[in-house]
């Protein structure tokens, strides 16, 4: 089976994890025993609300959906099996603030099967007194320039039994590493400007 990362399209400033999972893709060729890992970024479905994952690779046809943001022409849909997610802002026990459409916490709680789910941001985005809504859909882990921030253990939560079950292990730590280091490398290049 094949490995496929979701993500996005960055804007507004928001952490480019394009170059990393680049790379996470050319190193899966490369491995004494090749491995197809694949790329989706979101496509909008304006009817549902939600988001659907179409496969990008670099020197992918773009078109602009209705938000203006770049979008993969006319490529197959690809289901992720670890997601990662861009985060405005983040809070304590995983939850996200994102630019208030809703589209994946829509898109996370009807996704099947389930992502393992990685928030990408910058340690300034963290509220410590974020209050989740009751449709928000708390993240697996996030990271930002500082390393892995790692959410509460699900066990804990007595709100949300449907969801209460051990923190799952991502399916591709080395996507994680590959991710987790560009931000560092980031925050090491910012410093020096």
């Amino acid at each position: 089976p094949h490995q496929v990362i979701g993500a996005y399209w960055p804007i507004k400033g928001e952490f480019d994890p394009q170059p990393a999972q680049h790379r996470w893709k050319e190193d899966g060729e490369l491995l004494d025993e090749p491995q197809r890992r694949r790329i989706g970024l979101p496509v909008v479905d304006k009817q549902n609300g939600t988001l659907t994952f179409h496969a990008w690779y670099p020197g992918c046809p773009m078109e602009e959906d209705a938000y203006g943001i770049p979008k993969p022409k006319d490529t197959e849909i690809v289901v992720p099996t670890l997601l990662f997610v861009p985060c405005v802002g983040y809070g304590p026990g995983g939850y996200r603030l994102g630019y208030g459409g809703g589209f994946y916490d829509r898109t996370l709680a009807a996704l099947e099967p389930h992502p393992y789910t990685v928030g990408l941001s910058f340690a300034m985005g963290f509220v410590d007194d974020l209050l989740p809504e009751a449709h928000d859909v708390p993240l697996e882990a996030i990271l930002n320039e500082n390393g892995a921030v790692w959410p509460l253990d699900k066990k804990t939560r007595k709100d949300d039994p449907c969801r209460a079950t051990a923190v799952k292990k991502p399916p591709d730590l080395q996507a994680v590493w590959f991710v987790s280091a560009s931000l560092c490398w980031l925050a090491a290049y910012l410093g020096n400007q």
